[in-house]
């Protein structure tokens, strides 16, 4: 049974996606209720509910009363459905609200509304009706500013429309999309104020959430100018309350064009809004077209039959609605905290788990059909969020008052790879969400009993598989698991448990840098793509054994540099060694970043038993030398801890003072990595870059790749390491072999060679996918050769933020759209652009960025060539001056 509420104007059956709700039960309202006791009769034998409009409040008291209703599907965002309630009761809310498609019925209306204002065609007509000829004289858009405030999928078409009609386009808007403004061509303003008093005509683009709810103020207003035109086909909650009204009347802006109010239906015909000649009025009719209509349904109804199906094609999102982007309170709040303390972060989940001793049926329930579940469930701990949460909770609760002041979530192996052992990958998400819910609530109780901010981190684990080892001892080439499934299922776990409020994201146990690359990969692009849900990041390495490295083969400090392009906070090591053994690694970490660092050991080293022998009193004596040594910034426990060892570390490192992370380490030094670290500094001498894994380079190695004779082709690799290549450049650009295909084949290869995987690599194509394909592989920090400006400032943007988030440094060629640089001040110019674009709006590293001037051939016997190799000369003296 499936009931659509608000279709005003009996619409929906004409659409033709309508058919895809064939068979099924549909009831359609056409009239508005708002009243609990009419939805209830409406809505009782509903199974799933489809909402048009946001103005239709779905509270906990109705959903209690609704006993049937599984699923609410819609395409907008959901602050008015009680999220809490739709948890507790297993209703799901799905949403798919085509974040990178524009919104064109809402750009139009809003082109609509600047064309009216400006050509006064409502008072034109209106004065016709009337008897009157001409009332007054407009104005034309042709050389206007066009200040576009917010620049996602509706600001951006909007700007176009701008661009079309001969405007100057102005934007402000959000860091990133300030960014994606820069690349498709457009000025960005260089403060609030001057863009408010710049614009002819200002058009409002964002979503109303905490942070923009009222975030044009009066004094935004009155800089704009008298003649000036403000549009807002949002939200009204954007503009302080009553400030627009006000300026209007005070004269700035000379116009307004308004779409939205803050009270809808807005029926009231003395609002001044209304009243006002120089106002145009719509009854917010932005999405309301026939062909909007379409596209939404057809959404909404797919969403409906992947329910019933069982399988969601688009992922369902019930999710408490994500916490306004809050990641420099967070990030204040937790350095605040650093700088005066050593922090305590909670011991292990699995042996207080152990100690409830727990069977089957407690990792069943009826929720999610868990009671009828054909797997065995019993150790899957991260189920017990669901299944138990009391469990859960009292563990959590017992660390906080042994004195951690940073409690981790249920989730080491929460993400959908490894529930895939249980055939429990579809409820990743909900898992992740109830856990970090589960360790809010607990944080918060004893914030508020202790006044001690306690923090929440959400544990991303390393997954049971990984990217640089082979599962097949006779196919070393052989993965079991890609990059990209794992960036997916990182992505989805790190959503969840911002969307459960975490304040942190802590990548722990780190075996293989590959994976946490991968985490670190995806982070970034839902960082960038939705700004407010970016949280600090900790990163936790695991080193196996006493030799120092992990189990993917890299030392400590290739490991921190590999890493060290996520920013993380802190960085620092867990679980495998004892606090004995691990004080020497952790020496290394603290000498070799300028983060924070974090350690939390095992409680010594497993015994024959598989039990642990350190004592709370004797790793407390550890860990106190290392605060007294000055190593430390946040200390817990791993495997074998308990809220007795924590309590007892706690204790022992409070008189001591926190570590206080060295400034401009390594400023000036280019830093690489394969599996041993390789620094770039000013009194290095010439770097040996191996070229002899390069097809253009040599015809053995192609013959090698084109025989598929790969062993003899790693022998060439080693060769080239063992005289001295310190970098090996790897390139399979040649036409007759897949380039892509062979690069992740061979790089495959390589890194099960520890004599070859030493040094860094650098992935050499003019085919950035094949690249891609090599970044992929790699766990080390390599070099990326190359980008240019070439196909314009977009491309070059894009594949720099690619290569930044993969934590490759890059070649970059004096080359742009009108060809190679031969002469001096092209070369020099060419690489100030790219070096501006790089730093300034990707926020490259400056040490990562290497430029080639372009050595061109000069024995062609053609005098303008005669100058080449001087001029190739003489800008590279420029440009590193420059």
């Amino acid at each position: 049974n499936i009931t659509i509420l608000d279709d005003y104007f009996d619409t929906i059956r004409t659409l033709q996606c309508y058919s895809k709700l064939n068979n099924h039960n549909v009831t359609i309202w056409n009239d508005h209720v708002q009243e609990i006791e009419a939805l209830v009769d409406r809505l009782k034998e509903t199974d799933v509910l489809v909402l048009i409009r946001e103005r239709t409040q779905i509270c906990g008291d109705l959903l209690e009363r609704l006993p049937r209703l599984k699923l609410i599907s819609q395409r907008s965002v959901y602050p008015h459905i009680d999220i809490d309630a739709c948890n507790r009761l297993s209703i799901i809310v799905s949403s798919n609200q085509h974040v990178d498609s524009p919104s064109y019925a809402a750009a139009e209306l809003t082109w609509a509304l600047i064309l009216a204002s400006v050509r006064q065609i409502p008072q034109q007509v209106t004065g016709m009706k009337a008897g009157r000829w001409q009332i007054g004289v407009g104005s034309t858009l042709r050389g206007k500013t066009l200040g576009i405030y917010g620049y996602g999928r509706i600001g951006s078409t909007v700007a176009r429309y701008g661009r079309a009609f001969d405007m100057n386009i102005l934007v402000w808007a959000r860091e990133s999309s300030l960014a994606r403004a820069h690349t498709d061509g457009f000025v960005i303003a260089k403060s609030k104020t001057e863009f408010f008093q710049t614009c002819d005509i200002l058009s409002l683009h964002m979503r109303l959430v905490e942070v923009t709810r009222g975030i044009v103020t009066a004094q935004d207003l009155a800089c704009m100018k008298p003649t000036a035109l403000i549009v807002n086909t949002s939200r009204a909650g954007l503009i302080e309350p009553d400030a627009l009204v006000n300026a209007l009347r005070a004269g700035r802006p000379g116009m307004a064009a308004v779409d939205v109010y803050e009270h809808e239906p807005m029926r009231d015909t003395k609002n001044p809004l209304l009243t006002m000649d120089n106002v145009i009025c719509t009854p917010h009719i932005g999405y309301v077209s026939v062909d909007e209509y379409e596209l939404q349904f057809s959404d909404i109804f797919d969403q409906i039959v992947s329910y019933v199906a069982g399988k969601f094609s688009l992922r369902p999102l019930t999710m408490t609605p994500s916490p306004i982007s809050n990641h420099a309170k967070i990030e204040n709040e937790l350095v605040s905290a650093l700088a005066s303390r050593i922090l305590i972060i909670d011991g292990a989940m699995g042996t207080m788990i152990q100690r409830c001793r727990l069977e089957e049926s407690d990792f069943r329930s009826n929720e999610y059909q868990l009671d009828k579940h054909i797997h065995n469930l019993k150790g899957n701990n991260d189920l017990l969020s669901i299944t138990r949460p009391d469990v859960i909770l009292d563990i959590h609760r017992q660390y906080l008052e042994a004195g951690a002041d940073i409690i981790e979530t249920n989730t080491f192996n929460a993400q959908c790879i490894s529930q895939a052992d249980y055939g429990l990958e579809h409820l990743s998400y909900q898992l992740n969400l109830k856990s970090a819910q589960l360790a809010r609530q607990a944080a918060d109780e004893f914030t508020e009993k202790t006044g001690i901010r306690r923090f929440v981190a959400g544990a991303l684990g390393p997954t049971n598989k990984t990217l640089s080892i082979s599962p097949s001892v006779d196919k070393p080439d052989f993965r079991n698991i890609t990059f990209d499934a794992i960036v997916e299922a990182y992505t989805e776990q790190a959503r969840a448990l911002i969307d459960g409020n975490v304040d942190l994201l802590l990548i722990e146990t780190i075996f293989d840098t590959a994976n946490a690359k991968a985490a670190i990969f995806g982070l970034k692009v839902l960082f960038e793509t939705y700004p407010e849900l970016a949280r600090p990041i900790l990163i936790s390495g695991t080193i196996v054994d006493l030799s120092g490295r992990t189990l993917s083969g890299q030392t400590v400090e290739a490991f921190v540099i590999s890493v060290s392009h996520a920013n993380p906070i802190c960085l620092g090591l867990n679980c495998a060694l004892g606090p004995n053994e691990m004080r020497r690694f952790l020496e290394e970490i603290s000498n070799n970043t300028s983060a924070y660092t974090i350690c939390y050991p095992n409680a010594g080293l497993p015994n024959t038993f598989g039990e642990y022998d350190e004592t709370p009193e004797s790793m407390a004596q550890h860990v106190g030398h290392w605060a007294h040594d000055g190593l430390l910034n946040i200390v817990g426990g791993c495997c074998g801890s308990t809220p007795d060892h924590i309590k007892a570390i706690a204790e022992s490192v409070k008189r001591y003072s926190p570590r206080v992370p060295p400034k401009n380490l390594h400023s000036e030094d280019m830093l690489l990595s394969g599996l041993e670290p390789f620094c770039i500094s000013r009194y290095t001498n010439f770097v040996n870059i191996g070229e002899r894994c390069n097809v253009a380079g040599s015809r053995q190695f192609l013959r090698l790749l084109k025989e598929n004779k790969l062993d003899e082709a790693l022998q060439v690799a080693k060769n080239q390491v063992e005289s001295g290549a310190q970098i090996l450049d790897l390139n399979m650009d040649e036409g007759m072999i897949d380039g892509q295909l062979l690069m992740a084949k061979f790089i495959n290869l390589l890194v099960s060679e520890p004599d070859i995987s030493r040094v860094p690599l650098c992935i050499d194509s003019s085919n950035f996918a094949v690249i891609e394909a090599g970044l992929k592989c790699t766990q080390g920090k390599c070099i990326v050769n190359s980008i240019s400006l070439k196909e314009g400032e977009k491309d070059f943007l894009d594949k720099a933020r690619k290569c930044k988030n993969y934590g490759a440094a890059v070649v970059v060629m004096a080359f742009d759209e009108q060809g190679q640089a031969t002469d001096i001040e092209q070369k020099c110019a060419i690489c100030k652009r790219s070096y501006d674009l790089l730093v300034n709006v990707v926020k490259f590293n400056p040490n990562d960025i290497i430029f080639d001037s372009n050595i061109l051939t000069i024995a062609t016997g053609m005098e303008e060539h005669n100058e080449y190799a001087i001029n190739f000369i003489e800008a590279i003296k420029r440009i590193k001056v420059s």
